[in-house]
């Protein structure tokens, strides 16, 4: 018999366990031993207002997990973007996708720098959903350089919440940028100094080598022999910054990039505000602390 109950008792006894918990200050009593004798009406008592405390946790807890909304539908599911690496004109794309909330309306749009907006922007997109609850729409397309420098966005409309967006800036390499060299390496001009252009009659690709290395292409000498900058002293790249960095995207005032494993990915300020390269206050109305200008 358990040593908390040592008493004589000459009649049968039946023996529960029960574990309580005790919601009031999160701490649990574990489990307990507990003997309730048949003639005994207090233990008796006892032991059914126990199953009914016990109970109507029960119920509560089920009346809150019912009330609970489910994650999936209380939030928002934002579209996530994704654009192949490097876009060359002429040359079919890799795929563009955006990721959104099944059941929404997914409208393509892209934006030139003098503020014209095409909506819809047809790109003959595909839309499937996917097993978690999420749909995908994507294409590929062969890109002229009149499309070069402006943004892309994904628009998303489900139901009656706000419409969201997910925008990158296109950069296509010119056909004819080897033009000049039949072999060799040029400068590739829409990022940091550790990419390259790899020139073989008629040909291009884009060359990743010096980034590997950690060295900056040398246009002279063509090969990846300038010693890595200091994370300070290239204001555009993410190379050498620490994850969640965020930095300037060159001529553009209300968009910035965020550094993640030295990868840019491109957000935009709110509409009137700039970005002010400040870590803790990323935009602002005041376009004098912009950190770049506005072209």
């Amino acid at each position: 018999m358990d040593s908390r109950n040592e008493q004589d008792v000459d009649k049968p006894s039946t023996r529960f366990r029960s574990s309580i918990k005790d919601h009031s200050d999160g701490s649990s009593y574990g489990d307990h031993n507990l003997f309730i004798a048949q003639d005994s009406t207090e233990s008796f008592h006892s032991g059914r207002r126990s199953k009914s405390y016990m109970l109507a946790l029960c119920l509560l807890a089920l009346l809150i997990f019912l009330a609970l909304p489910n994650s999936s539908e209380a939030s928002e599911v934002l579209p996530r973007l994704t654009i192949p690496r490097y876009l060359l004109e002429g040359e079919q794309s890799g795929q563009f996708s955006c990721k959104s909330k099944a059941g929404s309306q997914v409208i393509w749009s892209i934006k030139y720098n003098n503020g014209t907006t095409i909506s819809p922007y047809n790109f003959n997109h595909q839309t499937e959903e996917t097993s978690d609850g999420t749909q995908r729409s994507s294409f590929t397309k062969t890109f002229d350089i009149g499309l070069n420098d402006t943004t892309l966005c994904c628009n998303v409309k489900y139901e009656n919440q706000p419409q969201l967006q997910a925008c990158e800036q296109l950069y296509i390499l010119e056909s004819d940028y080897c033009k000049g060299t039949p072999f060799g390496f040029k400068d590739y001009p829409y990022d940091d100094c550790f990419l390259r252009v790899f020139c073989l009659y008629g040909t291009q690709r884009v060359d990743e080598s010096c980034k590997k290395q950690k060295k900056c292409y040398n246009t002279e000498t063509q090969l990846c022999d300038i010693a890595q900058p200091q994370g300070s002293e290239d204001p555009y790249s993410c190379i050498l910054k620490s994850d969640g960095f965020y930095i300037p995207v060159k001529d553009k005032c209300q968009q910035y990039s965020l550094c993640q494993s030295e990868v840019k990915f491109d957000f935009y300020c709110p509409v009137g505000q700039y970005f002010t390269n400040d870590q803790t206050s990323l935009c602002s109305t005041d376009l004098s602390k912009a950190a770049e200008p506005c072209l």
